[in-house]
């Protein structure tokens, strides 16, 4: 069963940081922008998609 979910982010360095995470971790993503957001689609297991909604909330939430 394969799920996708969009995340949305305004910050270069968290597109660099998501995607090298979601690399590191095999899960298969693409990056597009959308209006005045960079998106991030992510399309996997439902297993693969709760790791990248981890990867995205930590990065997210870090503010450097």
């Amino acid at each position: 069963m394969t799920e996708t979910k969009v995340y949305k982010l305004h910050e270069s360095k968290q597109v660099e940081d998501i995607t090298t995470l979601l690399k590191i971790e095999g899960i298969k993503h693409k990056v597009f922008e959308y209006e005045e957001y960079t998106a991030i689609e992510v399309t996997g297991t439902p297993l693969e998609i709760i790791r990248a909604s981890t990867i995205y909330q930590q990065v997210a939430t870090i503010k450097l």
